[in-house]
C-alpha cells in the first residue's frame, strides 16, 4: 500500500523537527514518498540545516517566507498523484505504534464508508463531534463519536495525523486566507460537506513539540481565529461540550 500513498509535510522555522519526521519515516516506512513545502527565511530552512534529509525528500517546496499552513498544504496536495496521502504535522514522529501501511490498508478496505483515517497524536486527539449554537453563535467540538465500528471512532474532528483520499480533500482544501488556525475550519467545513471522518486508537504518532520563539510567534497570531470565526459567522470554538439545557 506504501505505493498508493504520498507524506505530505508543511514546515516553517522547525529544521530539525522536520529533519526528525523524515528520519523517522525512513526508520519505518522505508522509500515511501515525502514531500516537503518550507516556507522559512533561507537561513532557517531544512536544506540549509540538514540537507541530507532535504535530499531524500522526494519533491522539495520552498516559497516566499510565510505563505502560511493553508497555502502550503493546498500546494503540497496539488503535488500529490497517488490516491492516498498521509497529512502529519513536522513534530510528530513515526514509531512502530504507527503502523502506517496499514492505516492506509484499512482507510483503502473501508471504501466509501470513510474518506479520512486518523491516528492518535501521542495518546490524545480523542475524537471530538461538533455542535453548533445558533443563537449563541458557539461552534463546540465536544469529546465523543457518532458511532464506534471495529475500533473505528466515526467523528466530526482529529488531529493532524491522517490518511486520507486524495480527491475528496483536494476537493475541500484549506482556507489561504488562514495563515494559521486553521485545523478546526478545515474540519467545520469538511463537516458541512459531509466528509465522513474516523479515528482509530491502534495507531499512534508520537508528539515531540520544542520551545522555538521564532516559530511560537508565527503559530500565536490570534487575529486569523478571529478571521476564520468571522468567515463562518460565529462568535467563539469552544472545546467543550455545549452546556445541558434547563
Amino acid at each position: 500500500m506504501l505505493d498508493q500513498l504520498t507524506v505530505i509535510i508543511k514546515t516553517i522555522h522547525r529544521p530539525w523537527s522536520c529533519a526528525r519526521l523524515i528520519q523517522s519515516l525512513d526508520r519505518h516506512t522505508p522509500g515511501v514518498r515525502i514531500h516537503v513545502l518550507d516556507d522559512g527565511q533561507p537561513s532557517r530552512r531544512l536544506s540549509r540545516r540538514y540537507p541530507e534529509e532535504a535530499r531524500r525528500v522526494n519533491e522539495l517546496i520552498e516559497t516566499e517566507f510565510d505563505i502560511g499552513i493553508s497555502a502550503g498544504r493546498n500546494r503540497l496536495l496539488e503535488t500529490v498523484k497517488t490516491p492516498f496521502f498521509l497529512l502529519i504535522d513536522d513534530d510528530h514522529v513515526v514509531t512502530p505504534n504507527s503502523n502506517i501501511e496499514t492505516l492506509v490498508s484499512r482507510l483503502s478496505d473501508l471504501g466509501s464508508d470513510c474518506d479520512l483515517l486518523a491516528a492518535l497524536s501521542d495518546d490524545r486527539g480523542q475524537p471530538r463531534c461538533f455542535h453548533v449554537d445558533d443563537s449563541k453563535r458557539i461552534l463546540y467540538a465536544s469529546h465523543g463519536s457518532h458511532r464506534v465500528v471495529e475500533k473505528l471512532a466515526f467523528c466530526d474532528f482529529v488531529p493532524n495525523t491522517f490518511v486520507a483520499r486524495t480527491g475528496i480533500i483536494r476537493e475541500i482544501g484549506w482556507d489561504e486566507s488562514l495563515k494559521v488556525h486553521e485545523h478546526w475550519e478545515f474540519f467545520y467545513r469538511a463537516w458541512q460537506r459531509g466528509l465522513r471522518v474516523a479515528i482509530t486508537p491502534e495507531h499512534s504518532f508520537d508528539h515531540r513539540h520544542l520551545h522555538n520563539p521564532s516559530y511560537n510567534h508565527l503559530r500565536r497570531r490570534s487575529w486569523y481565529m478571529r478571521r476564520g470565526l468571522q468567515k463562518h459567522g460565529l462568535r467563539r470554538f469552544a472545546w467543550t461540550s455545549p452546556p445541558e439545557e434547563t
